[in-house]
């Protein structure tokens, strides 16, 4: 039977429209003759879902077999269509966020509509499966470098399964056992093992890979089990002239914004096309030099710190960001600015690496006036700011400001309200945030979670500090994650150099020197991790990021590229900024 269905905007994994069914002939064929998409409550997308039916050489129907292809828009999608096991790997892993527990039911918020359309956009552009033929695509797009290797080991997987004599087979019941969650229910359809391969990459693996048949359906697949089951894109498009690419930012179209640091420039990948599209932009009146970070303002434009020109540069949305503007007042005496930042409010606050210090651009800043404030150890108040190169800087909802300094091993706070006036500043260290306490080691980067508890990525511990949303200084409880306390199998923590925080409050961070990239789980508070990698070529990973499809955006700063590890993550608003003026610090969209 084959089901076609339109995605719903009516909450995710719930909703999904049937809008045709029809039966397969014996030859596996099958044709939908007309069909009409609703307009209003759904998303456009629609997709295929194929199950039960009989495999040739087999004598009774098979009711586990259930595989599906997402095919595109009402108004743009693939009219001829083969349904089939590397089909299913492809859509499940894109749309992983967007579906019910058993797979076939895809739905997205009235909010996320982007998120939806990204996912599906870059599943039926050709990154992973033709949808013609059902195979992996004969080329990619310029700079794009498909996991297929790994989606064709987990067709092999689903197809012991699909080519068996039915729901009892040892090839069902194999991949059922072994495709099962920690802790959870046993899945009874091949899209539902899928799906729960997709949620779970690291359970599991050998055993699943036992069941790649000896002549699989797929090839070429792996030779060897891998370290889990994600599958990661990687992009080097020549239009966008990647060098050294450093921190990566998200707008409100899903589009991928990177700084080039040796390159002097910014690059975009842009979702609309499933990222196989991307721009570089230079303007002269920007100034790029060694550009080192980004943020969007509420108006959509993008600002850069310049870490080698001690300044602040715009490039304006208005202008299709062709246009750009550089400041440094005098007020906010900016120094090898290494991290930005938008409040509420939309004033920018700066982490100057190079004198000890944070500096605000006052919201308002344009090529005609831009005023600017300095905070440093001396006019912070009492007990005051202790600011040692300081590394990075957040903005909670409640105007707090929160600064990882790199060689203080600790985190600074400025209290909301900081003005060139009045300011008060506290630091946290290994000393004064209790028992067990922090345990902070040259801290590179900081973020904010939805229940407002702060982490902060150890650099040289190899470690991950939490600080709780009410810590003071007269009582804090910190806490430190590590290779040894995060259960099994654990994280493996090597070289963290970035931390990004998704909907869910589940912690991803990248590591340096691994290679690869870590998870701590919010449901197990914190107690279990996983690792994703290693990669199979060392790329000096520089910074991560979510989306609003669930995927994790990876800058590889010696690789000149950046990665997407499809699907792993619950969906995030982009900007950050937008979070912050809905009254939170991270929002599922």
């Amino acid at each position: 039977m084959i089901t076609l269905y339109e995605a719903s905007a009516s909450g995710y994994g719930a909703g999904a429209l049937q809008l045709a069914q029809v039966n397969s002939q014996s030859d596996g064929s099958f044709s939908v003759s007309s069909f009409t998409c609703q307009t209003t409550g759904y998303s456009q997308q629609i997709y295929l879902v194929a199950t039960g039916g009989m495999i040739s050489g087999q004598t009774n129907t098979n009711p586990a077999i259930a595989l599906s292809a997402g095919i595109g828009t009402c108004t743009n999608f693939a009219h001829s269509v083969v349904i089939n096991e590397a089909t299913t790997i492809a859509t499940v892993w894109a749309l992983d966020q967007f579906m019910d527990p058993t797979g076939q039911n895809v739905g997205t918020s009235a909010t996320n509509q982007t998120g939806l359309n990204n996912s599906a956009t870059a599943m039926s552009s050709d990154s992973f499966v033709d949808l013609s033929t059902g195979l992996a695509p004969t080329s990619f797009p310029d700079g794009l470098t498909s996991p297929t290797a790994t989606l064709y080991s987990l067709a092999n997987i689903l197809s012991a399964c699909v080519n068996s004599s039915g729901e009892s087979s040892a090839g069902c019941q194999n991949l059922f056992s072994a495709a099962t969650p920690p802790g959870g229910v046993a899945p009874t359809t091949t899209v539902q093992a899928a799906l729960d391969i997709a949620r779970n990459p690291v359970n599991n693996v050998s055993a699943l890979f036992a069941l790649i048949p000896a002549n699989p359906p797929f090839s070429p697949g792996l030779t060897s089990a891998p370290a889990s089951w994600v599958l990661a894109l990687n992009y080097a498009p020549a239009s966008a002239d990647f060098k050294s690419p450093y921190q990566i930012a998200l707008d409100a179209a899903g589009n991928v914004w990177v700084v080039n640091a040796s390159g002097d420039s910014v690059s975009e990948l842009i979702g609309a096309t499933g990222y196989t599209t991307a721009l570089e932009f230079a303007p002269s009146g920007a100034d790029l030099s060694f550009p080192d970070w980004l943020a969007f303002d509420a108006a959509g434009n993008l600002w850069v710190a310049n870490l080698n020109s001690n300044s602040i540069s715009e490039l304006t949305a208005t202008s299709n960001y062709s246009t750009g503007f550089n400041f440094a007042p005098a007020g906010a005496v900016l120094s090898n600015p290494l991290s930005i930042v938008f409040d509420a409010a939309d004033n920018l606050w700066v982490a100057n690496f190079g004198s000890d210090s944070v500096s605000e651009l006052l919201a308002g800043c344009s090529s005609a006036t831009c005023t600017g404030a300095n905070f440093n150890n001396s006019n912070t108040g009492s007990p005051g700011a202790l600011f040692s190169n300081p590394s990075s800087i957040i903005a909670d909802v409640a105007g707090n400001l929160w600064i990882t300094n790199f060689a203080g091993n600790s985190v600074t706070e400025l209290l909301a309200g900081c003005s060139s006036t009045a300011c008060t500043g506290a630091n946290f260290n290994s000393s004064n945030t209790g028992s067990p306490g922090a345990s902070f080691a040259a801290p590179l980067e900081v973020e904010v979670d939805g229940a407002g508890n702060i982490w902060a990525v150890n650099s040289n511990g190899n470690s991950l500090s939490e600080l709780p949303a009410d810590c003071t200084l007269a009582s804090c409880t910190a806490g430190n994650f590590n290779n040894s306390n995060t259960g099994s199998p654990g994280a493996i923590f090597s070289g963290p150099n970035s931390l990004a925080i998704d909907s869910s409050a589940n912690i991803w961070v990248e590591n340096l020197s691994g290679n690869s990239v870590s998870e701590l789980a919010a449901s197990s508070s914190y107690s279990t991790g996983f690792n994703f990698g290693p990669w199979p070529t060392a790329y000096a990973q520089f910074s991560v990021a979510a989306d609003a499809s669930g995927n994790l955006w990876i800058a590889n700063n010696y690789d000149d590229s950046v990665s997407e590890v499809v699907g792993v993550a619950t969906p995030i608003l982009t900007p950050s900024l937008a979070c912050l003026q809905l009254g939170r610090n991270v929002c599922l969209p």
